[in-house]
């Protein structure tokens, strides 16, 4: 089914030559110390030289190499463990535009693997032959203790329990970080504390009236001005539109956060984002959780990042209140419970395997 999908949107099961690859860089004999570390950062400039295509992402692998360096378990060495190794390398020719298609990502592997093969062939590289024991960390007598104990600690670890509790979690200042979190959770995990009844953050573009002076304005469905926004310097968005064949001067001053109050008694409303010019208003934007909705009558981009009301907000919190009630009572049970739990299911899985063993040999 996978493949299926990928062919109907990639045009390919996979990218082909991905394995391939990933098999040469974690083989090159290079004389290091550390076996956390399949491929050092100075072996890797030095496979620049070796292969071109390579060396044509160098800046953003380099980049990713220094962030996925701080990841693993001595972030102070520059270098990059097994572990994070593959993901700094996605990563990297992500950013490079490696994924920018399917066909795209498969000859820019093809052609390193190319490269790589014919440096194996010519004695420049020297590979090394790693054994499936090796591979699975039970090669040494060393190594199987060290899985071992590893292992029983991790499962112990599990079955304790000990650490794990549900909280109700209150945000008292605005972060976008978290917007992406409460997408995934209905935007029921994370409630957000704020002073007043309502509040906003994002950006938003009037393309014809680049340039304009102008004034956006909060609204009620009745046309009731409650704020004008102050517009935050910033280039990001800027840089962004840019990149896509748009140079807009507001671009650069187009974020937002505002906050308001509304009338006690007041029913609920509508909100928009008004524009005027010259004291008339010229288009209006429906607000929304999820986004912007505009009336058709003039072009606008942009993206709210948060908007929230403080009485949905303290919904939110008395449901996650009762929900991590609920949770922390089951984890009460289990903890109770937890170790004859644990080795009935021990003794079942014993029980189990002398069973099927037995089925077997009859």
């Amino acid at each position: 089914m996978v493949k299926l999908l990928n062919v109907q949107r990639y045009g390919a099961t996979a990218v082909e030559y991905y394995g391939a690859v990933m098999e040469d860089l974690t083989h090159i004999k290079s004389g290091r110390v550390d076996e956390k570390i399949p491929l050092t950062r100075k072996q890797l400039r030095e496979l620049y030289e070796i292969s071109p295509t390579l060396d044509s992402v160098r800046v953003e692998l380099e980049i990713a190499m220094s962030d996925h360096n701080e990841y693993d378990t001595n972030p102070y060495d520059g270098e990059v463990e097994a572990g994070w190794l593959g993901w700094a390398f996605v990563k990297g020719f992500s950013e490079a535009g490696v994924y920018d298609d399917c066909e795209t990502a498969n000859t820019f592997y093809k052609n390193v693997y190319e490269e790589l093969e014919a440096a194996f062939a010519s004695g420049r590289l020297e590979r090394i032959e790693v054994t499936t024991a090796e591979k699975y960390y039970i090669d040494t007598p060393a190594h199987c203790r060290e899985l071992a104990g590893r292992t029983l600690d991790a499962i112990a670890y599990m079955a304790s329990y000990k650490k794990t509790r549900a909280r109700a979690f209150v945000r008292k200042k605005y972060e976008c970080d978290y917007q992406d979190f409460e997408q995934l959770t209905r935007n029921k995990a994370a409630s957000f504390r704020h002073k007043h009844d309502h509040y906003i953050a994002g950006w938003i573009l009037f393309p014809e009236y680049d340039g304009k002076e102008k004034q956006v304005y909060v609204e009620d469905e009745e046309g009731n001005k409650y704020k004008e926004l102050e517009f935050e310097q910033s280039d990001d968005v800027y840089e962004y539109l840019k990149k896509k064949g748009s140079v807009l001067k507001d671009a650069r001053n187009c974020h937002f956060k505002e906050s308001w109050d509304v009338e006690e008694g007041k029913n609920d409303t509508l909100w928009y984002l008004a524009l005027y010019e010259n004291g008339e208003r010229v288009a209006k934007v429906l607000v929304e959780r999820e986004g912007f909705s505009g009336d058709g009558k003039v072009k606008y981009t942009g993206l709210i990042d948060t908007y929230s009301s403080q009485k949905d907000e303290i919904n939110i919190e008395n449901t996650s209140r009762k929900a991590s009630k609920r949770m922390n009572s089951i984890g009460s049970l289990y903890r109770a419970c937890k170790e004859a739990v644990f080795w009935l299911g021990m003794i079942a899985y014993v029980g189990l395997t002398v069973v099927v063993a037995f089925g077997l040999r009859s």
